[in-house]
């Protein structure tokens, strides 16, 4: 006598719509990845590409002549410090040039665009916990946030210039999303945790600090901002 056929448990509606909001962002970040590929080599065929403006040839001048055994000039602590010891670092590994400058601020530029969807995420309103609309709500905010950072210009555009631009919006960026994090903790009165190990209570204003200390040294005045928020976070 054959047995029966064994019947398929049905997916739960919330994994089938967590699934599918996965896959479209990692969609969004594999256009998101050609668009800067595409971007780099065009830059690099460009006539354009080894010819520096202003602050550019600033930062790359100072930068080579200290990672080719030269004296600090002067004029290099009379700005923002943080993008010519980035540059110094680099060409250090990878010798003098663009190219291995821009492909790692390309690369840190596909980051923010993680970080501006995790934050946009802990920004989406938040339902009562049982509630089916919670996710999805919280799903559609964060592709949305995604999509919107892709289809940002500028910030391609700036990712292959050699300026701090890359550098000050991930700092700020990954400031508001620990913010926004230990802002939730406090406020439901758990602890934060990286996967399953609670992170000590000075952990999240270390990082925080950190990073708007590392961020002040590649463009102070941006930091100010965290000034005029702070009031409204308070209250």
């Amino acid at each position: 006598m054959k047995k029966p056929p064994k019947q398929k448990k049905p997916v739960p509606e919330k994994a089938t719509r967590r699934g599918a909001g996965a896959i479209t962002l990692l969609a969004i970040l594999g256009v998101a990845v050609v668009v800067r590929i595409v971007y780099l080599v065009q830059l690099q065929r460009s006539e354009l590409s080894d010819f520096l403006m202003l602050d550019s040839k600033l930062y790359y001048s100072v930068a080579r002549m200290v990672a080719t055994g030269g004296d600090l000039p002067a004029i290099a602590i009379t700005f923002n410090p943080f993008y010519p010891a980035f540059l110094v670092a680099v060409f250090k590994v990878f010798g003098v040039g663009l190219l291995a400058p821009r492909v790692l601020q390309l690369t840190l530029g596909m980051v923010t665009i993680i970080l501006v969807a995790a934050a946009a995420g802990r920004l989406s309103p938040r339902g009562n916990k049982g509630q089916s609309g919670e996710g999805t709500s919280k799903s559609v905010v964060t592709i949305a946030a995604a999509a919107m950072a892709v289809l940002y210009s500028s910030f391609v555009l700036y990712d292959g210039m050699i300026l701090a631009s890359t550098f000050e919006v991930f700092f700020l960026t990954a400031a508001l999303l620990v913010a926004l994090a230990w802002d939730r903790s406090l406020g439901d009165n758990n602890p934060l945790a990286v996967g399953s190990k609670p992170v000590p209570w000075w952990g999240a204003p270390l990082v925080l600090g950190a990073l708007c200390g590392v961020g002040a040294a590649a463009r102070p005045n941006l930091f100010l901002l965290l000034l005029a928020a702070l009031p409204v976070w308070m209250f």
